[in-house]
């Protein structure tokens, strides 16, 4: 399906708004300096000096107080500037699930089409050279005549060892800054880097019988599970991006084109479960066990929504006809199965956090103001515990994965998976989880 095609399916699809941006250009802060450097000076010589003049008595032997100083014959200019910066300013409209550069690229606005509620960036693997830049950062930043501690040698020369890319280019001013053999623009022909941002939007408004009854976000309650249809969304943004528009020069000193590349929808999952409260891209996606499908994704992503379930989806990798310097196609919407839903009685889940150490835990937070810690063993309880209203359960999606693949059947809904363990006396506990 496309993003079109789902707008007309939902409810709300023909309300969403474009964004109107009004962003000072470039030239309106050399117009503001330029107007406070001036007027100052021109002001002083226009001026009179009180000091010239003694004050003088009045007949009846009040002092006269001396009248203030006379504006500056020349404010016109001053009227001029302010004027010259609101020339400077430009709207920019930018149709829903659509992006903008702005700035000359310095900056990047996105219609997302409603209010932000949940967002994770997809974790990145550092560049090749990121541990010599910041073993260099370290050097310069210490203090002279201050001796290099043994730990910090041991990195540097553990950095250093074979890795053939890893220069480091100062820049003046001291900068420290990565030089690799890729250019860091995106020039003509040259691969663009990106960075994926999943999201989930609120609906803007609210619609009924395909009447507009409410101009602003409906009302949503921690303790009222509500179904209904919604999209989360994956953004792809780009990292090497050019500052300016025109041309330059490459390191070979040849002159390549430069061009802007916009932010893009490239994949959204339709979903009926509601709101998405909170979402998390998996860290260890590369621990999941070996599948088939698994080889070729984008990552592993869980969301808990308004149904009151915690799902996970497996991210399709996107196609490389997406990421393009220009927008050709609409991004794809599908009907995305989850592989693992997760789910509590009565209560609402409202937040997700993954492991950073196992790929199988996951900790989750319930609208009854408990935790639910999701996979992994308890090894043991310490004795310190919070005088907080909730609870903490255990899940084990390890089983659920493995019961899932060694299936087959990726288009059947899972069923939902109950906590292993779960504590019901109203405090929070801390655990030392291991798998």
């Amino acid at each position: 399906m496309e993003l079109a095609a789902w707008r007309d399916a939902v409810p709300y699809g023909a309300y969403l708004q474009p964004i109107h941006l009004q962003v000072a250009g470039p030239d309106a802060a050399h117009a503001t300096s330029s107007a406070v450097q001036e007027s100052p000076s021109k002001s002083t010589h226009s001026a009179p000096h009180s000091s010239q003049k003694p004050v003088e008595g009045s007949a009846d032997g009040t002092p006269e107080i001396p009248q203030p100083p006379e504006p500056p014959a020349d404010t016109g200019e001053a009227q001029n500037a302010a004027q010259s910066i609101d020339e400077t300013k430009d709207v920019t409209v930018i149709p829903p699930f659509a992006s903008e550069c702005l700035n000359n690229g310095e900056q990047m606005a996105l219609n997302v089409g409603g209010p932000v509620w949940a967002m994770d960036w997809l974790p990145s693997k550092p560049a090749a050279n990121a541990a010599a830049v910041a073993a260099a950062l370290v050097k310069t930043k210490q203090k002279k005549g201050r001796r290099t501690s043994a730990a910090a040698k041991k990195a540097a020369k553990k950095t250093a060892k074979g890795k053939e890319n890893n220069q480091v280019e100062t820049l003046e001013g001291g900068e420290i800054t990565a030089a690799s053999n890729g250019s860091a623009e995106a020039e003509e022909g040259g691969q663009q880097n990106w960075r994926f941002l999943a999201l989930a939007t609120h609906p803007p408004c609210q619609v009924e019988d395909g009447k507009l009854v409410k101009a602003t976000p409906p009302d949503h309650y921690y303790d009222v599970p509500e179904s209904e249809r919604n999209l989360i969304q994956i953004w792809a943004v780009p990292v090497n991006r050019p500052s300016t528009t025109g041309t330059g020069q490459n390191r070979k000193g040849k002159v390549a084109k430069r061009k802007l590349v916009k932010p893009r929808l490239v994949y959204a999952i339709d979903h009926d479960s509601g709101v998405a409260w909170d979402l998390q891209w998996c860290p260890l996606v590369k621990k999941f066990p070996k599948a088939d499908r698994r080889e070729n994704i984008l990552g592993v992503l869980a969301a808990c929504f308004g149904d009151g379930s915690m799902r996970v989806f497996e991210i399709p990798a996107i196609a490389d006809t997406r990421l393009q310097m220009s927008i050709s196609k609409e991004a794809v919407v599908e009907k995305s199965i989850p592989v693992v839903i997760a789910k509590l009685p009565r209560i609402l889940q409202l937040s997700v956090q993954w492991s950073p150490h196992n790929w199988n835990m996951l900790l989750t937070g319930g609208s009854d103001g408990k935790i639910a810690v999701n996979g992994g063993t308890v090894a043991s309880k310490l004795n310190a515990d919070m005088n907080l209203a909730g609870s903490v359960s255990l899940w084990n999606i390890k089983s659920a994965i493995t019961e899932r693949d060694s299936l087959g059947n990726l288009h059947t809904t899972p069923e939902p998976i109950e906590p292993q363990r779960r504590y019901q006396d109203g405090k929070f506990f801390f655990f030392f989880l291991r798998s």
